[in-house]
Order: structure tokens, then sequence, then C-alpha cells
């Protein structure tokens, strides 16, 4: 939930959220409008960009907890499970259930006395009647690790007319020196995989490469979408650049790292 204006009202803002969260004061027709539209949203994902649905595809392979939209909506598999929903059903769960635990993390910048925005966050579990959900209960975001020099591969099909090929290295446990290492490591091949892909090859318009934000293990990123090459072709392309790319590291001089 974000919250942005006039500072001086931020807070009553907060605390007057608060005491609205446990009501839902929908209508009927409002929830199937709201039920039909994330069908929809689901159903024209297939229509996406490429890289898109890559990096849904993506997430969804490297997070232990992940649930695909296809686990709860797919038409071409019959599986359904947003019409079954009840209006009732919702807001039963919401004052029963939703909040008897919750865990809040934030943060504001700006004009703002950090006692005020305390006091803020302090009135959501006051006003929704919920207990802390302690540190250690609280999930996380965990990536699933691969072992050490092992790969693994996954194909998927799109209705688009764009290839897409993706390939991420893990490098092990988050540490500060570690990401200092991958930060600097990628400052000097980013530019290389830009232009050798994108401006020399052609390969498409989307070349990209970076660091993948996860919460305990660092990895990088390189993605490119084509249209006129397939997967299979860009995974070699991308291999061999890869390959030509550690050699190159190997002699860069000391000035030149400096």
């Amino acid at each position: 939930i974000v919250f942005s204006g006039y500072s001086e009202r931020i807070p009553y803002l907060m605390k007057a959220l608060a005491k609205k969260l446990k009501s839902i004061t929908i209508e009927e027709t409002h929830f199937e409008m709201v039920k039909d539209e994330l069908k929809r949203t689901i159903e024209n994902a297939s229509l996406d960009a490429s890289y898109r649905q890559l990096l849904y595809d993506l997430k969804y392979l490297s997070y232990k907890n992940a649930i695909h939209r296809s686990d709860y909506y797919d038409p071409a598999t019959g599986i359904d499970f947003i019409s079954a929903i009840t209006l009732d059903e919702l807001k039963a769960y919401v004052s029963k259930d939703l909040y008897r635990q919750i865990a809040i993390e934030g943060v504001s910048y700006g004009n703002l006395e950090a006692q005020t925005v305390k006091e803020a966050l302090e009135a959501f579990p006051q006003a929704l009647q919920a207990t802390v959900l302690p540190p250690e209960e609280r999930p996380k975001d965990e990536i699933i690790e691969i072992p050490q020099g092992a790969s693994q591969a996954f194909v998927r099909t799109t209705k688009t007319n764009n290839n897409c090929f993706a390939l991420e290295v893990q490098f092990g446990n988050v540490s500060p020196k570690l990401e200092a290492a991958l930060r600097t490591g990628h400052a000097q091949i980013q530019t290389s995989f830009y232009n050798e892909l994108r401006t020399k090859q052609q390969l498409g318009y989307i070349v990209f490469s970076g660091i993948r934000p996860a919460e305990d293990t660092a990895a990088l990123l390189f993605l490119v979408q084509s249209s006129t090459n397939d997967p299979f072709d860009i995974a070699h392309r991308v291999e061999t650049w890869v390959g030509e790319t550690l050699k190159n590291l190997s002699t860069v001089s000391d000035s030149e790292f400096k």
C-alpha cells in the first residue's frame, strides 16, 4: 500500500484506511466484474511480449513458494478457481482469518516525523485486532538453488511471434562481498553483451543483462528477445559470447580493472 501527498495528512490517511480494511463494501455486480477482469487478464497474458512471459515463468520456476496463474485459472485445461469464489466467502475470510496474524514492513521518506509514522503503522494491528506474526514465522521468497556445476533448462511455448531466451547464473548465498564482486564484474561485461548481440548480431531490440534481485541467492540474468532467430540459436550465440567473455576477463589489466 503506497501513501503519497501532503505530509501532514498521510498519518491520518493511514489510520483511516486501517479502520476500513476489515470491511468489504463492494457490490455483487462489481465483484463479478473484478473476477471477469482478472480472468481476461490471465487469458491475455499468453499474448504479452515474449520476454515478459519468460520472466513470469522464470520467477515461478525459481521460487519455492510460487504459484503459477495456470494453477488457479486455465481455460485450456478447465482449471477455474476464480469463478467459484463468492462474495460472502470473501467477506467471511476478511473478517475472520485474513488479518489474524500480520507483519508490517515499510519505508517512509519526505517531510515526515518518525514518531508520527510509527504511531500510524501501529494503528493497523490495533484496528484489525491482529497479533503480530513472529519474525521466524514470516514467509521468505526462497530461491531454488541449483547445485554447483549443474544446469537446468525449460522450454515454454507462446502465441506471440517473438522468441526469447534467458540465461540465469547463480553465484551462491548473498553477501556484501559477493554483491560488490558481481556488480563490478557486470559493469565490465554488460556493454559487451549489448553491443555484441544487439548492435553487431542484431538479434532484436530487447537485449538485457543485470543483477537478479532475490532474498538469499545472488544471480546474473542475460536475456534476448528476437523475431528473427529461434531460441536455440539465441542460446548458442549467448553461450558463445559467455565463453569469449570469460577469456577476455582473464586478460583484463590491473589499470583497466581499477
